[in-house]
């Protein structure tokens, strides 16, 4: 999917292990750079570790140590990475009221509906 110019690079933040796992295969073989954290707080200090800052955020909403809307609030406060556009994800949630999802790009239900995720993280380009 990636046409040859940067490589899209992604981190997956999920506390389950064989979701991130799997997700980062399914996106490496797309040519994605993915990187897993398992919480929000270790994702904001990947973030700020980062110089690149070309990153696209796949967050689960639940989480321990730090939840993905924590990880949300944190992120809007640090100027150098409220611009790094954001995908929630959450089991348990079918329909996700659009005030909630502030300022994230999509909500994605679980279980993934690869395609449809496979869609909405590549629109993040």
């Amino acid at each position: 999917m990636n046409n040859g110019g940067e490589m899209q690079q992604l981190l997956i933040v999920d506390d389950d292990i064989d979701i991130a796992t799997t997700l980062k295969e399914i996106f490496e073989d797309e040519g994605y750079d993915v990187h897993c954290e398992p919480n929000g707080m270790r994702a904001l200090q990947f973030l700020k570790s980062q110089h690149d800052k070309s990153w696209v955020v796949l967050l689960d909403l639940m989480m321990p140590v730090m939840d993905g809307f924590e990880f949300r609030a944190k992120q809007k406060q640090e100027p150098e990475l409220s611009h790094i556009p954001v995908v929630m994800m959450s089991a348990g949630m079918r329909e996700f009221p659009e005030a909630m999802l502030d300022g994230a790009k999509a909500f994605i239900s679980k279980p993934i509906q690869l395609r449809n995720l496979l869609s909405v993280i590549e629109a993040q380009k």
